[in-house]
């Protein structure tokens, strides 16, 4: 779950966004946190780079996570 302090929005992750967010944190690239992640789930590559960039996308549009 994160949540925007601004205006006290929630933003519920599911399993592999939770990981997702995870894996940025301990500072891992996008690349290298994506082959983490279709290590640990049962998912096709193209599915999961899918899902990340639309995940990425909505986060920056929310301004939850701020491309470096």
């Amino acid at each position: 779950m994160l949540v925007d302090l601004d205006s006290g929005t929630y933003f519920g992750l599911n399993d592999v966004g939770g990981r997702f967010w995870q894996l940025l944190d301990e500072g891992q690239p996008l690349g290298q946190a994506c082959n983490q992640l279709q290590a640990e789930f049962d998912v096709e590559r193209d599915q999961l780079e899918r899902d990340i960039g639309a995940l990425v996308g909505e986060l920056v549009e929310r301004k939850l996570l701020v491309p470096a």
